[in-house]
């Protein structure tokens, strides 16, 4: 591991830093979690903050690379910079450019605008990062490599699986999905997920299992058991991970129809609208089609593999 290079998050795991450090052969560091309570999250800002500055003066990096998703973390690592002088990239994700009040926009243009490198998974974001006057690589969703050993053997049920990842954000069709699935009985449908963070009550049919908060290990069990993979957004320029995880374990997708998905998730997917009409014949599509898009999603694979594994790689040498 080269320690010069570290990726810092301030929301727990996330499996694109794990990537990110995997092809670096960076350290990933995580700084606490999402706490949802406003009272315990700003309080956490400054242990956080705390804890980020005890990493950086032990490890003394060349390179931090931050998951942007607050504009305190990005204010803190910029200021740190100043006293350990290493080079400061910002991993871009939707949140900081959808919400104002979670980061507002003049203080991300001048975080942005200060940054060594700003890194972006689509079109729209470079535009406007390079309206800014930032410097800014395109990266494609970098490739994942799973050890399967370390997969828990999630039991499935004998009919077609299909995993819907979900997190009961306001950005996720819930209701369109059980409405979609409700009358086909050859299907069962597994949506993960805490259960707790659900807005409304959760509907109960036989085939569907509400997995509630599990374990990493579970969780990979599940996807690797289940036949396709689900992942929808109502939100746009929001890339799906967990379509990502799925073409890495060679499953078919469903997806939404939009602009960003549709480029990236390019064989092997079914695109659908996010009502429930449009996610039952999606289903249906796939099933009947199931070989050829199983064969294409390998396909995908090698794709992907080949070109992330550039734009990634590429991050160091923009940085000379």
């Amino acid at each position: 591991m080269n320690e010069n290079i570290i990726f810092i998050g301030w929301d727990g795991f996330d499996q694109r830093n794990e990537a990110y450090c995997q092809i670096l052969n960076a350290k990933c560091i995580y700084i606490e979690k999402y706490y949802p309570n406003i009272v315990r999250k700003v309080f956490s800002w400054f242990t956080k903050t705390i804890k980020t500055f005890n990493a950086i003066r032990k490890l003394k990096p060349k390179v931090v690379i931050v998951k942007n998703t607050h504009f305190i973390i990005g204010a803190v690592t910029l200021l740190f910079r100043r006293i350990f002088r290493y080079k400061l990239v910002y991993d871009s994700h939707n949140s900081s450019f959808i919400n104002a009040l979670h980061y507002p926009q003049f203080i991300h243009k001048y975080l942005a605008t200060k940054s060594d490198l700003y890194l972006v998974t689509n079109k729209e974001h470079e535009k406007i990062l390079i309206s800014w006057g930032a410097k800014v690589q395109l990266v494609h969703f970098p490739p994942i490599k799973y050890d399967k050993n370390k997969f828990n053997d999630y039991k499935t049920s004998e009919n077609f699986n299909i995993c819907y990842i979900n997190t009961y954000s306001f950005d996720e069709p819930y209701s369109e999905v059980i409405e979609a699935v409700r009358d086909i009985n050859n299907i069962h449908l597994y949506i993960t997920g805490n259960t707790k963070k659900s807005r409304f009550p959760l509907v109960k049919l036989a085939n569907v299992s509400h997995t509630g908060f599990i374990s990493r290990a579970d969780y990979l069990g599940l996807l690797n058991n289940c036949d396709a993979i689900m992942v929808l957004t109502t939100r746009e320029n929001t890339m799906q991970k967990g379509g990502n995880e799925a073409v890495y374990l060679e499953k078919p997708v469903i997806t939404t129809d939009n602009d960003l998905l549709r480029t990236y998730f390019s064989k092997g997917t079914v695109y659908v609208k996010n009502d429930s009409k449009s996610i039952k014949e999606g289903i249906l599509q796939l099933m009947e089609n199931y070989s050829k898009m199983h064969s294409e999603i390998k396909l995908l694979k090698e794709d992907l593999e080949n070109k992330n594994l550039k734009s990634v790689n590429s991050i160091l040498d923009l940085l000379d």
